[in-house]
């Protein structure tokens, strides 16, 4: 009798937990929300016409837009400085002595604002090194009093989870591995230029239109760690990328040939 009246009550406790954890969540996503008050049909630095909403996340959202200029649309990631918390950041290096990768721990927390920053660095980075078509690419930034403005590649498509789930049997085995293939060389890419994803996965890889079932990009930066390599000089960007590159295409000419 008691064992059940006590079973009770903590699954009531439980219970008001979980509502009090969803409705803090609900109010911090609020308030994130609406530290940024951009609208339809404003117009940034008189060149990027906001047209509409096409997603948000944390202190952000993102905005399809009509670049004034180019007459080109291109989606539009808007940063709150505003709506920043603190964070902790670790990054991986390759120590030139005892050549394995370690991790370091910083003790100062870093704040979103230096992860924009380090995000917006990182895809300058890439985009410098004449960028990949398989990773998505910066074509601008714009920093005002209240946020940044982070100018990418629109690509439409949607989310591969999205179209896994919505498909439910997955694609064909030919589409598949065309995707994994995309997937596995802009791998190489980031990591021939010491950058290191950290959250690969389905929600992070876009189609490039709705009408698009076979090219993808790869999106989000905002878990991206730096390494170094400083082993040998073989180790360069291209040298690293060209010599994996060979590496898989050996192995798959091998596995179809089996």
């Amino acid at each position: 009798m008691y064992a059940v009246a006590a079973g009770l009550i903590i699954g009531v406790m439980g219970v008001g937990a979980y509502i009090l954890l969803v409705d803090g969540v609900s109010r911090k996503r609020n308030k994130r929300r609406e530290a940024i008050s951009i609208l339809e049909g404003d117009i940034v630095r008189k060149r990027y016409e906001m047209k509409r909403e096409i997603g948000s996340g944390g202190s952000c959202v993102v905005w399809e837009a009509l670049d004034l200029e180019s007459k080109k649309r291109v989606a539009v990631k808007v940063v709150s400085k505003s709506a920043c918390t603190p964070h902790q950041r670790t990054y991986v290096y390759l120590h030139p002595s005892s050549m394995f990768l370690e991790r370091l721990s910083y003790k100062p927390t870093h704040t979103p604002r230096s992860l924009i920053i380090n995000e917006i660095n990182i895809m300058e980075r890439m985009t410098k090194s004449s960028g990949h078509p398989n990773v998505v690419n910066m074509l601008d930034k714009i920093e005002t009093s209240e946020y940044y403005f982070i100018v990418m590649d629109l690509c439409d498509g949607g989310e591969l989870f999205l179209r896994l789930s919505e498909r439910g049997e997955g694609f064909p085995e030919a589409q598949a591995k065309d995707i994994a293939r995309q997937l596995i060389e802009a791998t190489i890419f980031m990591h021939g230029q010491g950058i290191m994803h950290r959250d690969m996965k389905p929600e992070n890889v876009v189609f490039n239109s709705k009408n698009d079932d076979r090219h993808v990009k790869v999106i989000d930066w905002g878990l991206v760690s730096v390494f170094f390599l400083l082993m040998l000089t073989h180790f360069t960007p291209q040298k690293t990328h060209t010599h994996y590159r060979r590496k898989y295409l050996q192995s798959t000419e091998a596995s179809i040939t089996q």
